[in-house]
């Protein structure tokens, strides 16, 4: 009898332990235009003016272009990594989750899910682009650049809190 009573306190602690550490709403969508606008609700958004000021301003932060590599080849902002939509999470590009996080698509819906999946791994400071590649362009047409860039350069890697 003595056994039971040891059990429980120990199977409630992993109870607890288990849905603190879980992640996710279990939320579904209709379409992904629907879950796109849910995860605009939680996620902040950047114009393309302020983007350019901060840009001109020399101001420290990271532009991820997460449209495929053959978009990116063909034009991006300069400075910005390129790692497409698909490979973000697990790419080694960027590892600086203090540093502000600027996250452009080619539309608005991807760089808004990008955004939504850094700020869920802990990026502290993340925004997307509310605007597309075509209209950053035809905005700022000198801040262009073809090639790969900067998209070699791996950041520092910066330990992230611990915890659940």
């Amino acid at each position: 009898m003595k056994h039971k009573f040891i059990f429980i306190p120990f199977l409630l602690v992993a109870v607890c332990i288990f849905f603190s550490c879980s992640s996710g709403t279990g939320e579904t969508f209709e379409n992904v235009t629907a879950m796109v606008e849910a995860e605009m609700e939680h996620t902040s958004a950047i114009s393309a003016a302020d983007l350019n000021s901060l840009i001109l301003e020399e101001s420290q932060m990271q532009i991820i272009d997460c449209r495929e590599l053959s978009d990116f080849l063909a034009g991006h902002i300069p400075g910005a990594v390129c790692i497409p939509r698909g490979m973000l999470e697990f790419s080694p590009k960027i590892s600086n989750r203090r540093l502000m996080t600027i996250v452009m698509g080619n539309n608005e819906g991807s760089a808004v899910l990008a955004a939504s999946s850094l700020r869920k791994l802990k990026y502290l400071d993340c925004y997307y682009l509310d605007c597309s590649w075509e209209e950053w362009l035809a905005a700022y047409p000198d801040l262009f650049e073809e090639g790969s860039g900067k998209e070699e350069v791996v950041l520092k890697v910066v330990k992230a809190p611990e915890g659940c």
